[in-house]
């Protein structure tokens, strides 16, 4: 991102499927979350179960990070 995200700012990211958006979603919030940030994580198209499993391969350490800082919400219809 050159950088990094702009601090107490939204940012949105877009793109086709297979871009990166929730790879790099995830990975800012664990990132933040290591540091001390909590976070959200709302999944609208994917099952939360599914986006964990796929995000494990990368060893952020979600799930544990998920009992102390972060939230992943499952806001599907």
């Amino acid at each position: 991102t050159g950088g990094g995200l702009p601090q107490g700012a939204v940012t949105l990211v877009v793109g086709t499927a297979g871009a990166g958006k929730t790879v790099l979603a995830l990975q800012a919030l664990a990132l933040a979350a290591r540091g001390g940030e909590p976070g959200i994580f709302v999944a609208f198209e994917e099952p939360a179960k599914r986006i964990l499993a796929n995000a494990a391969s990368f060893g952020w350490g979600l799930p544990a990070l998920m009992r102390r800082r972060m939230l992943l919400i499952d806001a599907r219809l």
